[in-house]
């Protein structure tokens, strides 16, 4: 009866052992998983910058001093992020929008139409220069002489 006991105290405790082995290796898992995603997490901010453009600059506005525009492109997504802020104006409150891009070669340039999605359905068109600038296009995407001494200027995103 004594060696019956001996040999059930000897099996629970070998698998109350055994339980908070694997336990433990779990945890380690656990914290090996969790490593692993702060690493990703942490090397994935750098990454997305080379596949992000921000361009800034001020066009020209009939009634106030100028639009300070923002435009932030996600080139995976081909989507965008566009703001103006009225400057010079009672209200300079900053309007953002979103919406999508497209780019395209048409009379021999490299341009960008802009899709915003704010309910207006407004379009953008630019055209790239070599110099990494975007300038403005009137709405139908043609050349505007207006506007060629305006332009949005790519800016390093650190």
């Amino acid at each position: 009866m004594k060696s019956l006991f001996k040999l059930m105290l000897f099996v629970s405790a070998f698998v109350l052992i055994s339980c908070g082995q694997a336990k433990t290796d779990e945890s380690n898992l656990t914290g090996q998983q969790e490593t692993q995603q702060l690493a990703e997490q942490t090397a994935t901010p750098s990454a997305p910058k080379k596949n992000v453009s921000l361009y800034i600059g001020t066009l020209p506005c009939a009634d106030c001093q100028g639009i300070r525009v923002e435009l932030l492109l996600y080139n995976d997504s081909k989507k965008v992020r566009y703001s103006e802020q009225y400057m010079g104006s009672s209200d300079e409150q900053i309007i953002n929008y979103e919406g999508v891009f497209s780019e395209f070669t048409e009379d021999n340039m490299n341009k960008l139409k802009i899709e915003l999605t704010d309910g207006n359905d407004k379009v953008r068109f630019f055209a790239k220069t070599k110099n990494n600038e975007l300038i403005p296009l009137d709405k139908y995407g043609n050349t505007d002489n207006k506007l060629l001494n305006f332009s949005l200027k790519q800016e390093v995103i650190e």
